[in-house]
């Protein structure tokens, strides 16, 4: 038994679930593993023994930490967050990808076919493995896994009662961080295409605005919850939800349970969409006015896209009836250039099978980049104290709010009712949002 992979979360409620899997089902094979916040893991790199480090992008602001981690002598494998949705892959490979940060990563990892496809235009790309996984994120929201989510469902709608969801996805013109909110002007004048895109955004997003009063006056005995994605700022959603008592702005807990004690789920572009499509409920994507034909590979293509307040209104009264449209056959010969690890084995284990097969890590060298790792964490903290900086303590906090010791304990529980496996599997809290799991 020996410490073996460090599996951070950015985004905890994005994240998070998916990586507690993935470490339990290493643990089940004798492996430890580090899983937690990122930004608190990256704080005490330095003390974390481990094999390899899981990164969640090679953007250019991973750089400094990529190198530290590699300079420790860590492989790095690489499956990217954000890679299952993308506009194009000049967009993704413009904005995403730093070429140092790739040539540091040594195996990279896909969600499906069309990630597969993304991932070989990578810098060098050919020089390094390149293995279909599958995302744990979609094993959570196979069949198999729905127990792991009844314990929040039975409580969300204890709590709530009938209602509809509203996922929100508009971080690219309604930013949580000050910082991020010059965003937009500067693309559009460096970069009329993706300008084009955001201004697009931003029309999209007005036009929510004005569609959820009206869904709140039209079904006055059922509730809107509205979730502001994590890297937006929750404000314009919280003065709609003030003016009517039906509505609710929720930004704690994981999204599918949501998802899943939902009515109906409305979003535009938005990931979650993808997901409440996977569990065999067909989203609304609202769009506002009407657009060009969908040419599958947004959300919206798993939805059913309208363009008029009137026919969401009526989409959803058809949902309160149980008369909800079925998937298309495009949609779900699509699903499959999607996503990887459908049935069969988990994705979870095909990923722990791929970072188990990992040698043990050089150290000789590894004083130096502990010593940086260490001046960046205190660089880290004090820059944490400006609430207007992107790693601010309270940015950090929006992206994890974080998750007790018991609610761990929780979690574990409700995975081995679900799998019926991790008996063996225990948790330990290393302070703060870091934890490690490993066989007992």
């Amino acid at each position: 038994m020996s410490d073996y992979a460090i599996l951070p979360s950015e985004m905890q409620a994005r994240e998070f679930d998916a990586k507690l899997l993935t470490a339990c089902v290493l643990a089940e094979r004798g492996c430890r593993s580090i899983v937690g916040a990122r930004h608190e893991i990256h704080n005490r790199i330095a003390r974390l023994p481990a094999r390899i480090y899981l990164a969640k992008d090679v953007a250019p602001p991973s750089r400094r930490i990529l190198d530290v981690i590699a300079a420790m002598g860590l492989h790095i494998a690489f499956l990217d967050e954000e890679a299952l949705i993308f506009p194009s892959e000049a967009g993704y490979l413009s904005r995403r990808v730093d070429p140092q940060s790739v040539a540091k990563i040594a195996r990279i990892y896909s969600w499906g076919p069309r990630s597969t496809e993304l991932m070989r235009l990578l810098p060098n790309a050919e020089t390094r493995p390149l293995v279909e996984t599958g995302n744990p994120r979609i094993d959570l929201l196979r069949p198999e896994l729905r127990a792991f989510h009844q314990r929040d469902v039975d409580s969300i709608r204890a709590a709530h009662g009938p209602f509809f969801l509203f996922n929100s996805n508009f971080g690219s013109v309604n930013p949580a961080s000050e910082a991020k909110s010059r965003r937009p002007e500067v693309v559009r004048s460096q970069h009329p295409d993706i300008g084009a895109r955001l201004e697009r955004r931003r029309q999209i997003y007005r036009a929510f605005l004005d569609l959820l009063p009206s869904v709140c006056r039209a079904f006055p005995h059922h509730k809107l919850i509205i979730r502001p994605h994590p890297a937006e700022a929750p404000t314009a959603w919280a003065q709609v939800a003030d003016k009517h008592a039906n509505c609710e702005v929720v930004t704690s807990g994981q999204s599918i349970p949501w998802s899943l004690a939902a009515i109906a789920t409305l979003h535009s572009g938005c990931s979650t969409g993808f997901e409440a499509f996977v569990m065999g409920k067909v989203p609304i994507s609202y769009r506002g006015v009407a657009t060009a034909k969908d040419d599958g590979l947004s959300p919206d293509f798993f939805s059913e896209i309208l363009d008029r307040v009137d026919a969401v209104i009526d989409a959803l009264k058809a949902r309160c009836t149980g008369d909800a449209p079925r998937p298309t056959a495009a949609q779900t010969e699509a699903l499959a250039r999607y996503v990887t690890a459908l049935d069969g084995p988990l994705a979870a284990e095909r990923l722990a099978a791929e970072l188990l097969d990992f040698p043990p890590p050089a150290r000789a060298l590894a004083l130096a980049p502990k010593l940086k790792a260490e001046m960046r964490a205190l660089e880290k903290r004090i820059r944490g104290r400006n609430p207007q900086h992107k790693a601010s303590r309270q940015a950090n906090a929006h992206r994890y709010p974080g998750v007790s010791p018991e609610g761990i304990a929780r979690k574990l529980a409700d995975l081995r009712t679900a799998l019926g496996r991790f008996d063996a599997v225990r948790a330990t809290h290393l302070g703060g949002q870091v934890f490690r799991i490993h066989p007992a």
